[in-house]
């Protein structure tokens, strides 16, 4: 089994004030890692012939906040992955 829960919300949410940088770095640690961690994990799953990924999201995944974009965009990805 491997279990992911790792969260990174911005300190200013707001999207006019909000820099790429910042973008970047939300969705990295959001969405990038935990697909990177899945992938990696897989393999050694399909080598066992069993295993379980389990990813955390939020509510925010299915509904943002005012100032969340970037975290509900990164959490709404973490449902989409297989």
């Amino acid at each position: 089994m491997f279990f992911h829960k790792e969260d990174k919300i911005p300190k200013n949410g707001q999207p006019c004030l909000l820099a790429l940088a910042q973008w970047k770095e939300v969705l990295a640690v959001n969405l990038t890692d935990p697909f990177l961690c899945a992938k990696h994990a897989a393999k050694l799953m399909r080598q066992q012939g069993s295993g379980c990924i389990i990813n955390i999201a939020s509510t925010r995944a299915l509904a943002s906040e005012a100032f969340t974009e970037s975290y509900s965009a990164s959490k709404g990805g973490l449902l989409a992955l297989p």
